[in-house]
């Protein structure tokens, strides 16, 4: 589970190839922490496991709160904090089009 003030992305989309096959798609998004630590995920899902992942990293920058203001900027839309399982976090951002992009790799290997 994870608490975020605020996710942006995804920024790109990627697919990751092993010997030809196609392997994983990917999805990069950035963000800010509850505790304002600015961090990266990867959403991918992966073909042979028929499941999504994260991973994640901290970024070295922090952004530490100085007003209300500063706090209303880095909220979720709505104003609130949103805590959840990072995978069903980042799904809620992806487009239809990006599931059909799944959807495509699952029954044929490729998109």
């Amino acid at each position: 589970m994870i608490t975020v003030r605020q996710i942006w992305g995804p920024f790109g989309f990627r697919r990751k190839e092993h010997g030809g096959r196609l392997e994983s798609l990917r999805w990069y998004f950035h963000g800010v922490r509850d505790d304002y630590r600015v961090a990266a995920w990867t959403l991918a899902f992966d073909l042979r496991k028929d499941k999504f992942h994260v991973t994640s990293r901290s970024l070295k920058r922090d952004l530490l709160p100085c007003s209300d203001t500063h706090d209303m900027f880095l909220s979720v839309p709505g104003g609130k904090i949103e805590t959840g399982l990072a995978a069903d976090l980042l799904k809620k951002r992806l487009s239809k089009e990006d599931f059909a992009q799944v959807a495509r790799a699952r029954i044929t290997g490729k998109i």
